[in-house]
């Protein structure tokens, strides 16, 4: 009788995470379709502008005067953006991004790539289409 009561009580807590479990993976949504729908300008005061798009297959470019400088794979989880892969660097770096339809800012959390980690933090803009 324990084991039944018991297991019910658990069930009961599980149905009631679901709905929050669900609410999560919808907000990842939003931000990765938010990433991948725009090309994202930065200007650098010393190297110039910078294009960085995401794609909905998970790889990005960096681009300077239409040249590709950076390509590579990333994922996001939550509001954490990893860069996977690298064309020119094989350490993986970690950036909290906020996403807005206009903006997406990335704060540095580690970044051991010398370049990358120069150009990616800020605010970038949406390059208007």
């Amino acid at each position: 009788m324990k084991r039944i009561i018991f297991f019910t009580i658990f069930l009961i807590c599980f149905v009631q995470l679901l709905p929050a479990q669900q609410k999560k993976e919808v907000e990842i949504s939003s931000s990765f379709k938010m990433l991948t729908n725009h090309t994202w300008l930065k200007t650098h005061e010393e190297l110039g502008a910078f294009q960085l798009e995401f794609k909905k297959d998970s790889t990005y470019t960096v681009t300077m005067k239409s040249n590709e400088l950076i390509s590579g794979t990333f994922s996001l989880i939550g509001n954490t953006l990893t860069f996977v892969t690298d064309s020119r660097c094989q350490k993986n770096a970690l950036y909290t991004i906020t996403v807005t339809e206009e903006t997406v800012n990335f704060i540095k959390k580690e970044d051991q790539c010398e370049g990358r980690n120069e150009i990616v933090p800020g605010i970038w803009k949406a390059l208007k289409q």
